[in-house]
């Protein structure tokens, strides 16, 4: 596994004057008093990121020029003379996530021989995509290692790199939701225990406009994320889940129709319904129940002219025996501020 990847947040800063977003990040705004941005135009954003670079006898300061449409980071060690060090191709084709790269990008030591090396992290299309430059005190300029690169936790975890531990996995997860939604109104973290292991899954909450929800779960030394959710708590929209069954149930409550859909993320087909219900009170009140049972076979009853909640269904405890849920009556929600825990809780409760 590479180092792991610092996150933070923050940007802006008057000319001359750097802003600190971190113990040694800073941003250095580019514009002139007129507000223009000043030296050649393809620097497309108007700021440098400004690191401190550390030897084994020496510190330097070097201004991180990003290009957007590029893909790459210009390493300089004197910005009124532009003096480049390295330019570093980290996204081909541009980059894919702005702020997850801002955010990440840190000097590190990645390979232990005591020069720190450029670490940069993009995420497309679900993975996170880590690039490791290795410092060569030779050529005084950083090269790409192939072999220390590659790709974090990811919704397919394709190629990704493994971690020693489910916490360590989580904790790189937790550090782009926390870039990503630090400003939101509420956003926090869970550890839940929605399969049969020992080891929770990973729920993550954020607020843009609506709710989001992202659920991971930790096998084979990588995370997946196995739910997304996005406007949630909209016409009653929500998540939920039962404790060691592997069940999700997505709920939407309006207009007199109350529903829950069940699957399972852990299933070959994770889109596949175990269970759906619905409630109708408007008109003629109505319960449906459909549900799989063990041998494969669909059950499925109409209840005319009776209200039941999904507790309280005649066919409760045929329903935990089929679909493995304990009790049908323990539902429990995940976008909700119930047992949130922010940014410091989750790291100390990763160790």
């Amino acid at each position: 596994m590479t180092a792991a990847v610092v996150f933070t947040t923050g940007c802006g800063g008057d000319a001359g004057d750097p802003t600190t977003i971190s113990r040694d990040k800073k941003v250095f705004d580019k514009k002139d008093e007129d507000g223009d941005i000043e030296g050649a135009d393809w620097r497309t954003w108007a700021a440098y990121i400004v690191l401190d670079w550390h030897g084994p006898d020496e510190t330097r300061t070097y201004y991180l020029d990003i290009s957007n449409d590029g893909g790459f980071v210009r390493i300089i060690e004197d910005k009124d003379e532009y003096s480049l060090v390295s330019t570093c191709e980290f996204s081909e084709g541009g980059v894919k996530d702005w702020d997850t790269v801002t955010n990440s990008i840190a000097f590190e030591d990645a390979n232990g021989d005591g020069y720190d090396d450029l670490s940069v992290t993009d995420m497309d299309g679900g993975d996170l995509i880590n690039s490791i430059f290795l410092y060569d005190p030779e050529a005084v300029g950083f090269t790409y290692s192939e072999e220390l690169s590659g790709f974090t936790a990811g919704q397919w975890g394709n190629n990704a790199l493994t971690y020693d531990s489910w916490q360590d996995a989580y904790k790189d997860v937790v550090m782009v939701w926390e870039g990503d939604h630090a400003d939101d109104e509420l956003h926090g973290y869970k550890l839940i225990y929605l399969n049969n292991d020992d080891i929770p899954e990973l729920a993550l909450i954020g607020t843009e406009d609506w709710t989001v929800c992202d659920v991971y779960t930790f096998g084979d030394g990588v995370a997946y994320r196995i739910y997304e959710g996005e406007n949630l708590d909209v016409d009653g929209k929500g998540i939920h889940y039962f404790e060691h069954s592997g069940i999700l149930a997505s709920s939407e409550w309006m207009a007199g129709t109350g529903k829950y859909v069940m699957t399972s993320p852990f299933d070959e087909d994770p889109f596949f319904v175990l269970l759906d219900y619905q409630l109708i009170t408007e008109g003629e009140t109505q319960t449906y129940i459909k549900f799989v049972e063990p041998s494969g076979d669909y059950y499925e009853q109409v209840y005319y002219g009776e209200e039941y909640d999904l507790s309280d269904l005649p066919e409760k405890e045929n329903i935990e025996a089929a679909l493995g849920i304990t009790d049908l009556s323990d539902m429990r929600r995940i976008n909700s501020e119930d047992d949130l825990m922010d940014y410091d809780e989750i790291v100390n409760a990763l160790g």
